[in-house]
């Protein structure tokens, strides 16, 4: 769609107002690479039960280099 904006009125947008269903990390990224500030709600995946980890398998830990290290219990 932003590619048929630009093309039909010669227009970029500057932010992007989304509900949810965008908000996955990637089309964040996308967003931001191309200096749209979306203002668009994080999909929240901290409760998954699909067998991936979730927010509450990784905690803080300020001496390593990353910002989360994985927990010992996996």
């Amino acid at each position: 769609m932003l590619k048929r904006v630009k093309e039909r009125f010669d227009l970029r947008p500057e932010r992007i107002i989304a509900d949810t269903a965008y908000g996955s990390g990637p089309m964040l990224g996308w967003l931001v690479d191309r200096k749209i500030a979306p203002h668009i709600p994080v999909i929240h995946k901290a409760g998954r039960t699909d067998g991936t980890w979730s927010r509450a398998d990784f905690e803080w830990d300020a001496r390593t280099t990353n910002t989360s290290a994985q927990k010992a219990s996996r």
